[in-house]
């Protein structure tokens, strides 16, 4: 009788020690799964100030970027604007047709008004057009001129849509293929001023550089120079910078190339920036010689 009575406690305080041992174990997991949460508030203010102090800079490669990242944080509308905007002015269309297509397509509800509607459809078919996609251009100039309310801008989007169906209209041009010269000649970053040497020889202007350039005083400046790569039977080698004589940088961008059709004389700028926005350009010329230019 007395080992019953001995028990029944020691089964009630065992019950008691597990329900406690559970719930201490709960209230643990918990604890660790809230401490492993992104604080979301204070990185979307980061990346939003980042983006802005970039913009007001002219750095509008890296502005763009850091409004993408505060758009993954929150899908704010605004944000999406700016991006499209950016895009835009850089004149990425791939880009830019993605951005703007989220604001054409957004609905408006009773709680939330698209604003950017229709004027953001101007821009949409703008990015369509410039990317060739000259039908798609057609049907939303189309819809923006039956939707919109602002003259100046229905009379340009008249002019483009002549433009868009005169394109449309136009036999492409026989015998001619596109193709992307690859990863050793592109980068994430643009190239430009293409020149072809002697059917083989192809000089460029870029950064060749994949990395995102990040403006907080750690990293050496970068600036645009001079590549040249070989054409083989496999394609492109990987394009080296060139250098000699006006062609050492020296803390100028290089850039706006063209060569005589002897490769012999060479002639491009070299141009200081104020961020994305040019400070001063100058013409130079190098020759080649024995030793290459010089």
């Amino acid at each position: 009788m007395s080992t019953l009575l001995m028990n029944n406690p020691l089964k009630k305080y065992s019950g008691s020690m597990k329900y406690f041992t559970i719930t201490l174990l709960l209230a643990f997991f918990t604890q660790l799964s809230l401490s492993a949460q992104p604080v979301s508030g204070s990185n979307y203010d980061q990346l939003m100030a980042s983006a802005e102090l970039a913009e007001s800079l002219s750095d509008y490669y890296n502005a763009a970027e850091y409004y993408e990242l505060s758009y993954k944080e929150v899908r704010d509308l605004n944000v999406a604007f700016k991006i499209a905007s950016l895009h835009t002015q850089l004149r990425n269309y791939v880009k830019a047709e993605r951005w703007w297509a989220r604001l054409v397509n957004r609905r408006s509800t009773r709680k939330v008004r698209n604003t950017f509607m229709p004027e953001a459809r101007f821009d949409y078919a703008k990015a369509l057009k410039m990317q060739g996609k000259y039908q798609d251009a057609i049907e939303h100039f189309q819809l923006y001129i039956s939707e919109s309310e602002d003259i100046a801008r229905i009379n340009l989007a008249k002019n483009q849509l002549a433009g868009a169906k005169m394109a449309l209209e136009m036999d492409e041009e026989p015998g001619i293929t596109v193709a992307n010269a690859g990863k050793k000649v592109n980068s994430k970053y643009s190239e430009a001023s293409p020149v072809l040497v002697n059917d083989n020889q192809l000089y460029f202007a870029g950064y060749k550089r994949d990395k995102l350039l990040v403006i907080d005083g750690k990293e050496e400046d970068v600036y645009s120079n001079i590549y040249m790569a070989s054409k083989g039977e496999e394609g492109f080698t990987e394009a080296e910078p060139v250098a000699g004589g006006n062609l050492a940088r020296d803390g100028y961008h290089l850039g706006n190339l063209t060569i005589s059709p002897d490769g012999e004389k060479m002639f491009f700028t070299r141009a200081t920036l104020n961020g994305n926005k040019l400070a001063t350009s100058e013409l130079y010329s190098s020759s080649m010689g024995a030793n290459g230019w010089g």
